[in-house]
């Protein structure tokens, strides 16, 4: 059964993820417990503070009105003081306070006295009879002690209109005077309705809401409200928790009206927890967005870390099937980067000893190829050089006979001169074959070069071959065979002139001197080139691409033959503008060649 395995990149992703995970829920949790901690004081807070701007507000719209109907009783019952000036301070204060709706009072037994403003009347569609009826049934209380009283009074269905009722105590002068004032609540419901989020109220010392901006209809006393003012709650500048219709909440409250009034706020208890509900939320949704980028970061940090080591497997798969160019980068400067480095370097090293080792077997091949056909062409050199001797013998006896103006001693001395030329051959054949030793002078390669090309002139000439000679004049002498040499241009320019073919072509011949001791002969052809799929059989012996009967394929063998007996080295280069350029390399020292 086969063992599953996770890839790294997979283990540091999840390690990444669950480790954010732990700390993202411990945070999340740590911070949403103190966020609800800290919400809920700072709600009991707001909440007092609320109620206590409430009570303050309301406070001081309520003195406002109790100043100005002491004013009135004041003008009202002051004798100094004319009634057309009384008159035109009444409407002046009506007019100034448009809340006024109506005024009554009562100078110690004597009968109520009623001022109202009629515009304000009639805009609230209540006529004078309908207030005054009122008032009958419902009079100005007594026995105030000096406090100030506000209740909700209704004048009719539909109409409500706030009463505040105020004492002003008995002089020597003047006895008691109650005082009543019939106000607009617009402005005391507004003061409710300012506190938004909250539910304000202004009750009574009974409990009784009297202005309750969220309430459509007057509601009876709740149950809370008659604990809180029989005072069996706890004391003011506290929040108190409470249940509303089911619902749990937070209460304040603060007293006005020198304690006439309370003024109540009311806010759910969910409203911290909802708010701690939507942070966790906020606070789960930044998590999973991290949770989501960490992921991302994490797996294209582990792609980044594991995928040099998934290119040095597959890299090491391959150097394994004996494929040493491969190489790994690494962009990084840690173990993972030294790491690819040494591999790189490993794989060079390999290269290069397999590199050597295939030169070294190459040249062991050729070795061998070389020694088989050099006993072949001692045996064959020895059968064909005696009829040379032969054929050289009788030339030379048939022009000692001739005149000197014969007709027949140019062909002969034609035949006498390629005879000695084959039998060069022959003797370089023996040599290339180790069977006799060639001895070096100092040879001058650029005379090699031109010798070689004048034998060859003819024969390139009439094939369209044009010779252009690129000669080192200051390349130095060295010690080496020039006959052998000679046959060397010789058999690379034949070479050339055959695979340019009968359209021809240029051959260029150069010659240099080379750094590290040694000179350079180029002998370049504009030809077709030569396929790389056959470079590497191009000296063996009897390796031709000529059709059967137009080559031996020894021409290239022997060579190379003499090029390695002179200590030196051939190798095959593209010419920019195509075809084909072999480049000998000899040494400058003296070489002894076999």
């Amino acid at each position: 059964m086969p063992r599953f395995s996770f890839p790294i990149r997979v283990k540091v992703l999840l390690t990444v993820v669950i480790l954010v995970m732990i700390v993202m829920g411990l945070n999340t949790a740590t911070m949403a417990n103190l966020f609800r901690k800290d919400k809920t004081t700072y709600m009991r807070d707001l909440t007092v503070v609320t109620a206590q701007h409430l009570a303050e507000e309301s406070d001081a719209l309520l003195r406002v009105y109790a100043a100005n109907v002491r004013v009135f009783a004041d003008v009202v019952y002051d004798a100094s003081i004319d009634p057309a000036t009384k008159q035109q301070i009444v409407q002046g204060l009506f007019s100034n306070y448009d809340d006024i709706i109506a005024i009554t009072a009562q100078w110690g037994t004597t009968s109520p006295v009623t001022v109202f403003d009629s515009t304000a009347l009639q805009q609230l569609n209540v006529t004078r009879q309908e207030l005054l009826a009122h008032r009958q049934t419902r009079p100005v209380p007594v026995d105030l002690n000096d406090s100030l009283d506000v209740r909700l009074d209704e004048i009719k269905p539909g109409v409500k209109l706030a009463l505040m009722t105020l004492e002003i105590p008995p002089t020597d002068e003047t006895p008691v005077i109650l005082l009543a004032a019939s106000i607009d609540p617009t402005k005391l419901l507004a003061v409710t309705e300012r506190s938004r989020g909250f539910r304000a109220m202004i009750m009574n010392r009974e409990g009784q809401p009297i202005f309750d901006a969220s309430a459509d209809v007057q509601q009876p006393a709740p149950a809370w409200a008659k604990e809180l003012v029989q005072g069996s709650e706890a004391a003011y500048g506290t929040t108190l928790e409470i249940v509303e219709d089911g619902v749990p909440k937070l209460l304040a409250y603060a007293p006005l009206a020198d304690g006439a009034l309370l003024a109540t706020i009311r806010i759910p208890t969910s409203v911290v927890y909802l708010t701690a509900r939507d942070l966790l939320s906020n606070l789960m949704i930044g998590a999973l967005l991290l949770f989501a980028f960490a992921a991302l970061a994490s797996l294209l940090f582990a792609r980044r870390l594991t995928r040099p080591l998934e290119q040095l497997s597959g890299a090491a798969q391959r150097v394994g099937k004996g494929q040493f160019e491969v190489t790994v980068t690494s962009e990084s400067d840690d173990e993972i980067g030294a790491l690819s480095h040494s591999f790189n370097q490993m794989t060079n090293e390999l290269r290069e000893r397999e590199n050597k080792l295939e030169h070294a077997n190459a040249a062991l091949i050729q070795s061998e190829k070389l020694a088989a056909f050099g006993q072949l062409g001692a045996g064959i050199a020895h059968e064909v050089k005696n009829p040379l001797a032969g054929i050289l013998g009788y030339a030379q006896l048939t022009l000692r006979k001739l005149e000197p103006d014969s007709p027949f001693r140019k062909n002969l001395d034609v035949i006498e001169k390629e005879t000695r030329r084959c039998t060069d051959i022959i003797s370089n054949l023996l040599k290339f074959a180790r069977q006799e030793t060639t001895e070096t002078t100092e040879t001058n390669i650029n005379e090699v070069v031109n010798a070689a090309m004048t034998i060859v002139d003819h024969q390139l000439s009439i094939h369209n071959v044009r010779i252009n000679r690129e000669l080192d004049p200051d390349v130095p002498q060295i010690q080496a065979s020039a006959n052998q040499l000679q046959q060397v241009i010789m058999n690379f320019a034949i070479n050339a002139q055959q695979a340019m073919g009968e359209k021809g072509g240029n051959l260029t011949l150069r010659t240099r001197e080379n750094d590290g001791g040694t000179i350079v002969i180029e002998v370049e052809d504009d030809g077709p080139g030569i396929p790389m799929e056959i470079r590497g059989n191009i000296f063996d012996p009897f390796f031709t691409t000529k059709p059967a009967g137009q080559g031996t394929g020894l021409g290239l063998s022997v060579t190379y033959g003499i090029v390695r007996d002179h200590g030196g080295d051939i190798r095959i280069e593209d010419p920019p503008d195509g075809g084909t350029r072999f480049v000998v390399t000899l040494p400058i020292e003296s070489t002894e060649v076999a």
